[in-house]
């Protein structure tokens, strides 16, 4: 967004009330003539200073300025001249409200703005300024000015008179040694202002724009309230609409966490062997369901129904096909099943002894005493963990001749599901996720 330094120049012709006049100005300072009441929209104190007792007593401060020089007036020539001095509003906000007196942009705009007028003035030139922070718009400095330059007469003698004029010409000649098309003293001060700004607040400070290039009419305050106006309502909804969408992400982010805390919660009761299995409804085959012992009491199978209903959809189709998984070892069993009685009891008993060494390695694997390896030709390998017992150490290894493939499938169909469930949740979520499994 550019930000412009401006400068808008006017006379003053007479000490009364009348247009250009300095008593005009003074009652609009203390806000005792219609167009200031009007702009007044907050009780605050402008940053205002005058060669006078009071920072607004102008006509008083004129008077002691030509005292001070001993400055005589001329004959129909313009008594001072009045600046307002101008920077982008957003270059005050920031560092903090472009009205508050405290802000130490406007503080330093005020500061450059007189000793930017006094620099080509003279010194001592200016004698009085304001910043108002009452009404709606900001950013504009009223500066105060008489030159005094020296009348020489045919005689040789001179004495010290205000020459808003002569000031003008010396600033238009000095600023055309550095833009020779500059055509107006007006243009002069455009120039001069803006380079001074760019100096002393900030370098991404730009020239406001001749008007015979933008074709724009100057407006007065009210106008530029309006703008500021505008452009805090416009501010205003981009933070509405930036809280919005932080507060959509705190939302998801919300929800994502019960969809990880309900996953963990229901994958947890499935390896403990609270729920017996997961698979599709009879009712509704394309839906998955799940079933626990008839034992368990209503108020767990109603925590167990809550976390069902966050558990994310790659966590339940995991947990059915390990289901399915352990069903296909049921059913392998039953077929084995033979009519005469003592092959019945010998497959009965080699069932048990498989359920056991499914259950005996499925526990070990969920302690990590035993981790598996599949290798690139299909081959199942596992390993048992270093300070285990002997015996126990030969029951893990009977085990794995039993049923690691079986096992090793099924806890390899897990951890993929753990892996779907990592990239639907949030980094810091991830972390713990992957640390809790």
């Amino acid at each position: 967004m550019a930000i412009f330094a401006a400068v808008r120049a006017g006379a003053l012709k007479s000490i009364g009330t009348g247009r250009g006049g300095i008593l005009s100005t003074e009652y609009h300072a203390k806000r005792l003539d219609p167009v200031s009441q009007k702009r007044h929209v907050r009780d605050s104190d402008p940053i205002a200073w005058s060669k006078a007792e009071g920072p607004t007593d102008y006509v008083k401060a004129f008077k002691a300025h030509k005292r001070a020089t001993g400055a005589s007036e001329r004959k129909g020539a313009d008594l001072g001249m009045e600046f307002k001095v101008v920077v982008s509003p957003e270059w005050l906000a920031e560092t903090g409200d472009p009205h508050d007196a405290a802000n130490p942009r406007v503080q330093q705009l005020v500061d450059e703005a007189k000793a930017w007028a006094e620099s080509w003035g003279g010194a001592g030139a200016v004698w009085g300024l304001r910043y108002d922070t009452d009404e709606k718009g900001s950013g504009v400095v009223d500066v105060f000015m008489s030159p005094v330059r020296e009348q020489r007469h045919k005689s040789g003698k001179s004495k010290p008179v205000i020459s808003c004029r002569k000031a003008k010409e010396e600033l238009l000649a000095s600023e055309r040694a550095l833009e020779p098309d500059l055509k107006t003293s007006g243009a002069a001060m455009q120039s001069s202002w803006a380079r001074w700004a760019r100096e002393r607040l900030d370098r991404r400070l730009e020239r406001g724009k001749p008007k015979i290039e933008t074709g724009a009419v100057h407006q007065n305050a009210d106008l530029y309230a309006r703008i500021a106006e505008q452009k805090e309502a416009d501010l205003r909804r981009r933070e509405e609409a930036l809280a919005e969408r932080e507060a959509a992400f705190a939302e998801r982010e919300q929800k994502a966490q019960e969809v990880r805390a309900g996953s963990n919660q229901f994958a947890a009761a499935f390896r403990g062997g609270e729920v017996r299995r997961v698979c599709p409804s009879p009712k509704v085959p394309d839906r998955l369901g799940w079933w626990a012992a008839k034992d368990m009491p209503e108020a767990r199978r109603e925590e167990l129904r809550a976390a069902w209903r966050l558990t994310a959809l790659p966590v339940r189709e995991a947990l059915a096909e390990v289901s399915s998984a352990a069903l296909a070892v049921e059913e392998r069993s039953q077929a084995l099943q033979e009519p005469e009685v003592a092959i019945e009891k010998a497959k009965a008993e080699a069932i048990a002894a498989l359920r056991e060494d499914f259950d005996t390695l499925k526990r070990a694997w969920v302690r990590n005493e035993a981790t598996y390896n599949v290798s690139t030709s299909g081959d199942w390998r596992w390993w048992l963990a270093e300070g285990l017992t002997v015996a126990r150490k030969n029951r893990l290894q009977a085990c794995v001749q039993s049923v690691g493939e079986m096992v090793g499938f099924m806890a390899q169909q897990f951890e993929e599901m753990v892996n779907g469930v990592l990239q639907y949740i949030s980094p810091s979520a991830r972390s713990e996720f992957e640390a809790e499994w």
